[in-house]
């Protein structure tokens, strides 16, 4: 028997399909938001599991409703974990979510969490930080979806790029000045 990856905290998804396919090789507590709108028991439920000491780590689809999940989360409970899936890693057709991707990118995934700090301070990175860094002279497209992957979130334009990196606690600037060099 194949064994699980185990998880010390409560893992939040979408849906039913999402907690089926992750118990089939990721050992955790699941919680499931019913969709993109998530109910004010629910963002309760989740912020009183945090107050009494447990791992939230959330992880929702790399679309529009997951998105707005995460955020509304982020938003409501500090400190969460946060698990991100790319589009690319989805390698069944007609839907883009967790139950569609591998399971090697789903623990990869798991294994490279970020904690969401909606009170932090310290900005890592701000975009002037970027320009004096030379961001501008970048393959900036590329070098986002590059960091995106690399640290393993969403793949966002570039002012969300910036406050994802901070939020995230993300300091990227040797990144910036080093990228492109073997």
């Amino acid at each position: 028997m194949e064994n699980k990856l185990n998880i010390n905290g409560i893992i939040v998804v979408e849906g039913t399909s999402d907690v089926n396919y992750l118990s089939s090789f990721v050992d955790a507590e699941f919680l499931i938001t019913n969709g993109s709108e998530i109910s004010q028991q629910t963002l309760e439920t989740i912020k009183k599991l945090k107050e009494k000491g447990n791992n939230i780590i959330i992880f929702t689809d790399p679309d529009f409703p997951g998105k707005k999940i995460r955020d509304t989360i982020n938003s409501y409970v500090d400190g969460c974990y946060n698990c991100f899936i790319n589009k690319s890693d989805i390698v069944k057709e007609k839907k883009i979510g967790v139950a569609e991707a591998s399971k090697e990118s789903i623990v990869k995934s798991l294994q490279n969490l970020h904690i969401f700090n909606k009170t932090t301070k310290k900005e890592f990175v701000t975009y002037k930080d970027l320009v004096e860094l030379g961001f501008l002279n970048l393959p900036i497209k590329e070098f986002k979806k590059y960091i995106a992957h690399k640290y393993s979130f969403d793949e966002t334009n570039t002012k969300t790029f910036v406050k994802r990196i901070n939020q995230l606690n993300i300091d990227i600037k040797e990144e910036i000045i080093n990228y492109g060099r073997k």
